[in-house]
């Protein structure tokens, strides 16, 4: 399987590109520089797994999002707020996209041992990418004011690198951050940079000003030395915050610098009433899995500027996502895949102790929290990655 070992490493590459490289086709539909990578991974695994006539493993996994795979069709298709044709086909693209992301977990499984073995070094690297542009941009281009007119909010003086968002930067950092510990406790690997590169990684966090991030951060971080049992290291990281916090820059009059700004807080609670409208208006089977900028126009709770904003189309809570376009049942069914994504790492570290599991559930862990607060569990880059960890780390079971 060299072509797709060529693919996963093309793709994982293209990652720092972010939104910069997308290409936008209308009505809100865009295609990523990996979409078309990630594809091509998709369709090749498929018929991989058609030829040998077998269900991918973990089969748990496979089964249950496959079920709220189909379940997300059958609520666009009887969804009662009586969505175009285009409209349809845009929510639907968004779903497989969805689709090509989880499917990650199970292509992984073709790959060699020695290239899987080395998922995590090129994930690392591509968050280090991330990162270092994150810098550049923040000292560069502090701001988005100019891009207001193509939905983008100013994100005045944040650093959010090239997804042009500092929260999903932010968690982007995160997981770059949990990744990179993995290596910390690696024979042949020089520390020093190991700890340059943390510091660095941690100092661009905070220069998100993104809270949500810095909660899930906590969390992760936290579970990551509780499974690890290594509280040393959990010192030093300490101590890298400390300093973190020091030397980023301090303005209380500017609002997005402001750690107790309201602004943010009082727009996501108005967001989140807009879902549970939606929700309340089909609570059993949903509107459709990921037209809710569709369904929140037509229900008159959002704005004229729902063609561009790139907000419309989610809000900030992913489980309200899911509640809100697939109803009760769909949320189950989704719980459950989340439920056997967890377990399967879970099983994993209790059998092996490895240490992509424990960099997996620290991640997992945090994504479940911070997706409290912004819609990160169905943003591509942070899907991917994440993704990405799960097949690398239940690989080991089999």
């Amino acid at each position: 399987m060299a072509l797709l070992e060529f693919l996963f490493t093309l793709f994982i590459i293209s990652l720092p590109i972010g939104v910069i490289g997308r290409i936008g086709l209308g009505s809100q539909i865009f295609i990523y520089s990996h979409d078309l990578i990630l594809l091509c991974i998709f369709t090749i695994s498929t018929l991989y797994f058609i030829k040998k006539k077998s269900i991918p493993h973990p089969r748990n996994i496979f089964v249950s999002f496959l079920v709220f795979f189909i379940f997300g069709i059958f609520s666009l298709i009887v969804s009662p707020t009586k969505m175009n044709f285009q409209e349809l086909s845009t929510s639907f693209l968004y779903d497989f996209r969805f689709l090509m992301y989880v499917n990650l977990i199970f292509a992984l499984s073709i790959l060699s041992k020695k290239f899987k073995d080395r998922i995590l070094l090129k994930l690392s690297l591509s968050g280090v990418v991330f990162i270092a542009l994150g810098f550049v941009q923040y000292f560069l281009y502090p701001n988005l004011k100019n891009l207001y007119y193509l939905g983008w909010d100013e994100h005045l003086y944040r650093l959010f690198s090239t997804v042009l968002d500092p929260n999903f930067a932010g968690v982007i950092i995160v997981l770059t951050i949990i990744t990179i510990l993995h290596f910390l406790v690696q024979k042949n690997i020089k520390k020093p940079i190991v700890v340059a590169i943390l510091f660095l990684s941690i100092v661009s966090l905070f220069l998100t000003y993104s809270r949500s991030s810095i909660i899930m951060f906590v969390v992760s971080i936290s579970t990551f030395f509780i499974l690890k049992r290594n509280y040393k290291t959990l010192i030093l990281i300490i101590v890298l915050m400390i300093f973190s916090i020091i030397l980023i820059p301090k303005d209380f009059s500017i609002e997005n610098m402001n750690p107790f700004r309201s602004a943010s807080i009082i727009g996501r609670g108005s967001s989140m009433k807009a879902a549970i409208k939606v929700f309340e208006s089909s609570p059993i089977y949903g509107v459709g899995f990921n037209s809710l900028r569709y369904s929140q126009r037509k229900l008159g709770v959002l704005d004229t500027r729902f063609e561009i904003t790139h907000a419309g189309a989610g809000v900030p809570n992913s489980y309200l996502v899911v509640l809100a376009t697939t109803g009760l049942i769909g949320f189950i069914i989704f719980l459950t895949f989340l439920f056997f994504v967890i377990k399967e790492a879970f099983l994993v570290f209790a059998q092996k102790k490895s240490s992509e599991s424990i960099v997996t559930i620290s991640c997992l862990f945090g994504i479940f929290v911070g997706s409290l607060f912004e819609n990160i569990l169905f943003y591509p880059i942070i899907a991917i990655w994440i993704f990405t960890l799960v097949g690398v780390t239940v690989y080991r079971r089999q």
